[in-house]
This record gives structure tokens, sequence and C-alpha cells, in this order.
């Protein structure tokens, strides 16, 4: 697999996995939680890193806490997508 065919691929899995986040009922509390501290959330993944932001974001509802620690490997790569702003405020639905 060439360099090339490894990002497509990569971006086709971000893509999947916005997806996933914006449609699935599942998500739905989540979705609302990012939308409502989207600004503190970003700067959350900004001082550390997209897998350790999930911590900080499950303090920010803690009911939400097990749901949001079920989805790490998710909520990882949609915090990776909020840092890069291929996932802004208006796209969370």
């Amino acid at each position: 697999m060439s360099d090339k065919e490894f990002e497509r691929q990569i971006e086709n899995n971000l893509i999947r996995d916005i997806a996933e986040f914006n449609n699935s009922p599942e998500y739905t509390e989540i979705r609302q939680l990012y939308k409502a501290n989207y600004s503190r959330i970003k700067s959350y993944i900004e001082k550390s890193n997209p897998k350790l932001a999930v911590e900080d974001i499950a303090m920010l509802n803690p009911s939400l806490n097990s749901l949001i620690v079920e989805n790490i490997l998710l909520l990882k790569e949609i915090n990776k997508a909020i840092v890069s702003g291929k996932l802004p405020l208006e796209s969370i639905v």
C-alpha cells in the first residue's frame, strides 16, 4: 500500500467515524455535550491529546462517563477531527 493509499484510507476511516458519531442514536447525549462545550473540549484536546482529553470530557457530565469510556476509541477520532478542523461545531448534528 502506497503512502497515498494509506492516507486515503485514514481519511475514509475518519469520514466513517464522523458519520457514525453524527448519526447513531447511541451518541445523541454525547453529541449534545460536545455541542454545548465545543470550545472547552477543543481546548482540552489542544492542551493534552485526543485520547487523554476524553477523560476531561467525561468529567463535564459524569452521568455520561460510562458511555464515554465505552466509546473512547471513536471519541479519540472525533477529537482528532475537531482539532484538525474536520469537524467544526456546525457539523455536529
